[in-house]
């Protein structure tokens, strides 16, 4: 089960394409290149199948809360300047290809976007969402074993 947590952000990317092919004993070369531009909407959130927890008479005791993670990637490519070689013509493969690498080089700039920090700080309203939820069937959530650990993370570090 997942929960997002709402954040996801719009990147835009220009990503470069170029694939040079020898042909006739390397004396030719044929080089095709596509210059795209990348729209992408990365969603950030929790994978609450990662939690940890124990529940006893009435009470739930959350002792792991995972970290914020890529839920999805949504892309929309446009291709400007896709010009064919001579002898390398794009094939479908070929854009398949593209496509992939271009949603790698998303996922590499997720980081940057600030995105998991944001997550991070949203993780509380998460945890009162849940206690929300197990309050409605009377059961208490303790989440005391959770500070405990984020409390010596902080020392630890």
């Amino acid at each position: 089960m997942f929960a997002n947590s709402s954040q996801s952000k719009v990147i835009a990317e220009i990503y470069y394409y170029e694939d040079v092919k020898e042909n006739f004993l390397k004396l030719i070369s044929s080089k095709k290149k596509a210059l795209v531009v990348i729209n992408a909407k990365a969603h950030i959130g929790f994978d609450l199948s990662k939690l940890k927890m124990d529940a006893t008479t009435k009470k739930v005791v959350l002792t792991h809360f995972p970290q914020p993670e890529v839920l999805s990637i949504e892309t929309n490519i446009n291709y400007y300047d896709k010009k064919d070689g001579m002898f390398n013509k794009f094939e479908a493969s070929d854009l398949t290809e593209l496509h992939d690498n271009a949603k790698a080089h998303i996922q590499k700039k997720i980081p940057e976007s600030g995105l998991f920090n944001v997550a991070r700080g949203e993780a509380l309203e998460a945890i009162q969402l849940i206690e929300s939820i197990v309050e409605t069937i009377g059961w208490k959530l303790d989440y005391s074993a959770l500070m405990i650990e984020n409390q010596k993370q902080e020392i630890d570090r």
